[in-house]
Formats: structure tokens, C-alpha cells, sequence
């Protein structure tokens, strides 16, 4: 089964804009507090032990980047922030959770390792 892709929910708010502001710093701040209730609301609301992950994929040039809500069925959320790419449908119909979780740990890994 393909993966679902969904609009974050209303309960979220507004996606914040590059027209809301012209201080570069404010728009990346309310992008940054926009994803993390995303990520919260994803935490408590979805199913999965990676529910609240962030998910990318890059597309020409940047990302396409989701949160899982739900891994049965694979269901993520699109955060619609930035240039807001979306992956294409050929993506999207041969994702699995298993793909999704392979892309996850790596990530974690290369960050950890990128800490120390």
C-alpha cells in the first residue's frame, strides 16, 4: 500500500509565511515553532514507535519533508514550510515503512556521529 500524505491539521494554525515578516530571523523562528507543535501533535496523535520523526527527501534544490503520523498505514504528514517540495507520485506510491525506517536510523546515525 502507498504511503498517505496529509495537510497538517487546522488545530496546528497557520502555516507561518515569508509575507508575515520581513526579519529573516522571525521567519525562521516561527517556521522552527510551527514544526515542533507538528512534531508534538504527530507524537500524540499518531501510532508507531517513529511517529513524530521527521522524513526527507530531496528534490531539486532541497528537501520535500514530512513527520510520520502513523506507520500502519504509512501516513505522513507534509510540513509546507520553506520552498514546501513534495515528493513525487512515483515516490510516494513506492514508500514503505521499512524504506522509511532504514532513512531514519541512518539519519540518526550520522547525526550522533556528527556530535561527538
Amino acid at each position: 500500500m502507498p504511503a498517505v500524505i496529509y495537510a497538517p491539521p487546522e488545530e496546528i494554525g497557520a502555516v507561518p509565511g515569508w509575507g508575515d515578516s520581513d526579519n529573516i530571523k522571525e521567519i525562521l523562528d516561527a517556521e522552527a515553532d510551527y514544526i515542533e507543535r507538528l512534531v508534538e501533535w504527530c507524537r500524540e496523535t499518531g501510532t508507531g514507535d517513529l511517529r513524530g520523526e521527521k522524513w526527507r527527501y530531496q528534490v531539486g534544490d532541497g528537501y520535500a519533508v514530512y513527520v510520520i503520523w502513523k506507520l500502519r498505514p504509512l501516513s505522513l504528514i507534509h510540513i509546507p514550510t520553506g520552498d514546501s517540495w513534495g515528493i513525487p507520485e512515483v515516490v510516494r506510491r513506492g514508500l514503505s515503512a521499512s524504506l522509511v525506517r532504514e532513512d531514519v536510523e541512518r539519519s540518526r546515525k550520522i547525526a550522533e556521529f556528527f556530535a561527538r
